[in-house]
């Protein structure tokens, strides 16, 4: 069964291929920006819990020091961080132009 015209390919796309609107709260949420957000959130608390845990520790225990350790959890922290940014403006443009009328 075929629904949408496709121009690149002159023919018809099938309607297996098309993304269909799905109604509902949990399936219009954005899942991206929430789970990155939580991430960034054990983000900050990990380096806490690698600071309690190397305290306690001898050194020769380390297998590496904790700032390699801090420094890994900072930069993924920080990607997720830049993608709930990016998710969170793309939501912000989405609902304004369906708020707003335009002129």
């Amino acid at each position: 069964m075929y629904d949408t015209y496709d121009s690149d390919k002159s023919a018809y796309v099938p309607i297996s291929k098309v993304h269909r609107w799905q109604s509902g709260l949990l399936a219009r949420l954005p899942w991206r920006a929430i789970l990155s957000l939580l991430g960034a959130l054990l983000g900050v608390a990990g380096p806490a819990a690698f600071l309690v845990y190397s305290s306690q520790s001898p050194v020769s225990d380390w297998e590496f020091q904790p700032t390699v350790y801090l420094a890994i959890v900072s930069t993924l922290t920080n990607i997720l961080l830049h993608l709930a940014l990016s998710e969170g403006a793309n939501v912000a443009w989405r609902v304004q132009a369906v708020t707003k009328p335009t002129f």
